[in-house]
């Protein structure tokens, strides 16, 4: 089984870490291969609002977020973290999930 973390938060060894690294450990002592990503380790780019996702199903945006995605894929199990900044996420989590509400095919 493969599980991964993905944080939002752009301080690295801040509580979002903390926590995502803590709901990792039970499913590493269990055997499954874990991995902690963090959204601040890549380059990404907010939503243009082109709305060309709504037809092609895919974000026309050439930015890291792929990268990311085909980790999602190839997982079995994502836990998402983000600080709450003012009762909201902050910006790279807002940015990393509009380019993720449609399955992209390349």
């Amino acid at each position: 089984m493969r599980i991964i973390g993905i944080s939002g938060s752009p301080r690295a060894g801040g509580n979002t870490d903390i926590i995502l690294q803590e709901a990792l450990t039970a499913p590493r002592k269990e055997g499954s291969e874990v991995k902690l990503m963090r959204i601040s380790d890549y380059r990404l780019e907010p939503c243009s609002a082109c709305s060309a996702c709504f037809t092609s199903k895919k974000c026309v945006i050439k930015d890291d977020c792929e990268k990311i995605y085909q980790e999602m894929l190839k997982a079995d199990g994502v836990i998402l973290g983000s600080p709450s900044y003012f009762q909201g996420g902050n910006g790279s989590n807002e940015d990393f999930h509009r380019q993720n509400r449609f399955p992209r095919t390349g």
